[in-house]
């Protein structure tokens, strides 16, 4: 990738990493939100949280 281009998408180098971050926190929300589904009862979801954090 040429440098020109990283500044035709994402305006300088602090708009790709909010980019970077953004694409991140997205990923990582997404994994948060499947093993919170992992359970149904308030104990379960407490357990799944547990397990996601270790």
């Amino acid at each position: 990738m040429v440098l020109s281009q990283l500044n035709y998408y994402y305006g300088s180098k602090q708009g790709l990493f909010i980019e970077v971050v953004n694409m991140m926190t997205k990923k990582y929300l997404a994994r948060f939100e499947q093993y919170l589904k992992e359970g149904t009862t308030p104990q379960e979801k407490k357990a799944a949280i547990k397990r996601f954090f270790q």
